[in-house]
């Protein structure tokens, strides 16, 4: 049967909408800077470009609606998720954070200078701490832990949810997780860090993809939030 965009719920229109803006809007600025014959990969990645305000708004959008999602008066978004309002914490604030690093806590927008200490840890002397030297470790056992609970854990739900029970309170702490909506984003996000750490290591020559990267992130979280507000992904969690 086809399926028409007017038989989408309301979520899923947006979720259609911002989809094609936000990958058409990567499309054009490919497009633009190719056609000024310009380093296309590093004019798209550039500091203060669009994708780097768009990663930062899709992050902090997201830390919004995930806190708002938790304190919602309205009884069709709270209840589903009044016990899990732990995760929704930690998710809010950790995706607010990811948002301010990625504009260095708006240190470009206001003009104001790093501190002794930032100037001294972080690569690009900025207040920020995505960029100091020596994190590689960290960010590996990030990504691992975003393939399993961003990736894997919902591909599970979806496709097999009983062998996945554990996964719904590991450790005596109940969990939510991305939809598979968004769990598409981030995985294109650790494709892209497969892509950027293979290219430096295999061929020498390095595709970096740092900003693809955090701007598919951040609209999987934001994605994420969104359908927090959606009746049949809070069903899931009525029971």
């Amino acid at each position: 049967m086809e399926l028409r965009f007017q038989q989408l719920t309301k979520i899923n229109r947006i979720v259609v909408f911002l989809t094609i803006v936000t990958l058409g809007l990567l499309l054009i600025g490919g497009l633009y800077f190719f056609s000024q014959s310009e380093n296309v990969n590093e004019r798209i990645q550039e500091e203060d470009g669009i994708l780097e305000y768009l990663t930062a708004l899709f992050f902090m959008a997201a830390g919004v609606i995930f806190l708002h999602a938790m304190v919602s008066k309205g009884s069709n978004v709270r209840e589903p998720f009044k016990d899990y309002r732990l995760v929704l914490i930690l998710l809010g604030i950790l995706c607010l954070f990811a948002g301010l690093e990625e504009i260095s806590f708006g240190q470009r927008i206001v003009g104001w200078d790093s501190p002794e200490y930032f100037e001294d840890n972080s690569s690009q002397e900025e207040t920020d701490f995505h960029n100091f030297e020596g994190l590689s470790i960290v960010f590996g056992v990030a990504a691992i832990a975003l393939i399993l609970y961003g990736v894997i854990v919902p591909y599970g739900f979806w496709k097999m949810p009983n062998r996945f029970v554990w996964f719904r309170k590991p450790f005596g702490i109940r969990m939510i997780y991305p939809p598979m909506q968004s769990a598409v984003f981030l995985a294109i996000g650790i494709v892209l860090i497969f892509i950027d750490v293979g290219t430096k290591y295999i061929t020498g020559d390095q595709f970096v993809a740092n900003e693809y990267q955090e701007y598919f992130f951040g609209y999987g979280f934001l994605l994420f939030s969104m359908y927090l507000y959606h009746p049949e992904y809070q069903k899931i969690y009525r029971k």
